[in-house]
């Protein structure tokens, strides 16, 4: 039993550090294969969750440029080689551009991302892009847009890593893990006014309710419910995101908005210009004060049903 145990074990850390680099991978590092030991080779301490995405990227990128030169490449063909030095060139023209996607889809990680909504394109995407094609990328694509280098199950891409000069894994070193967007956050002053008026309007749509099952008419509350709820209304149509997998939880409040502002109108609407045509059934109430034995007083509630 104990020696399953140590093969465990072997086995987990094998999958957790690779090629000599002795650093921790998991799922906020920018690259599955070989971790963030790029940051730390470079500045000397490990990247956070406020540590520019930018800068991340490109230190990865170009760590990884610089190893792969570097890599022996002695048994390769001199076809093989001449490909593969025209493809690190490639590497360097798109670390300079700095275009990279960015990761709106999985908000609790980092997540590789081939071609993203706005058209960016990861760096083994460029590689193939500018190797072959736009559209061939494109079409990797459509198929594997989240998923790892060794996800990628297609035979032309599979042609390509065999001609590239490079290996599987190599290709998977340069692929980067990009973090969650920062627009997935919500505006803070849209979160505070939301829950101002979510408040705001469960509370009025209380009163309106109460106000028509009494047949009261007091306009005050129902004015005031169509101003709060058309405020709620129209912020919440305003700030629903144009594509809503870009920004899931922006979308939900929005939704939240419209559905708790429509209550309130419809109420409100109801209250005010219904609820006046039909005053039967109202009940009043009054504090009566009365007399009792041996010259006390005491108060009671009087209730009135008007038919």
């Amino acid at each position: 039993m104990l020696y399953k145990i140590l093969l465990f074990l072997v086995f987990s850390y094998s999958l957790i550090f690779s090629d000599g680099d002795q650093f921790k991978v998991n799922e906020h590092s920018v690259n599955a294969v070989i971790g963030d030991v790029s940051f730390v080779d470079k500045f000397g301490f490990a990247p956070d969750n406020k540590t520019n995405e930018t800068l991340r990227l490109t230190t990865h990128l170009e760590y990884v440029e610089k190893k792969l030169r570097k890599a022996d490449v002695s048994h390769l063909s001199s076809e093989l080689k001449e490909k593969r030095f025209q493809l690190l060139n490639y590497l360097r023209e798109y670390i300079e551009a700095e275009s990279y996607p960015k990761n709106y889809h999985h908000p609790n990680k980092r997540q590789s991302v081939f071609i993203d909504i706005n058209g960016n394109i990861c760096a083994v995407g460029y590689l193939v892009e500018r190797s072959v094609d736009r559209q061939t990328a494109e079409k990797i694509n459509k198929d594997y847009k989240f998923s790892s280098i060794f996800e990628i199950d297609n035979s032309f891409f599979e042609e390509w890593i065999s001609e590239s000069g490079f290996t599987k894994k190599e290709l998977a070193m340069i692929q980067p893990a990009y973090g969650p967007n920062p627009e997935e956050d919500i505006n803070q002053e849209y979160d505070i006014a939301s829950s101002v008026l979510i408040g705001v309007n469960t509370s009025l749509s209380f009163v309106n309710a109460s106000q028509i099952f009494r047949g009261r008419q007091n306009k005050t509350i129902p004015i005031l419910g169509l101003v709060t709820g058309s405020t709620q209304l129209i912020m919440g149509i305003a700030n629903y995101p144009n594509n809503s997998s870009v920004n899931e939880r922006n979308r939900e409040l929005s939704l939240l908005n419209i559905g708790f502002s429509t209550l309130t109108i419809s109420l409100s609407s109801y209250n005010l210009f219904k609820n006046k045509e039909n005053p039967e059934n109202s009940y009043t109430f009054r504090l009566k004060n009365f007399s009792l034995p041996q010259n006390n007083s005491g108060m009671g509630i009087s209730v009135t049903k008007s038919f």
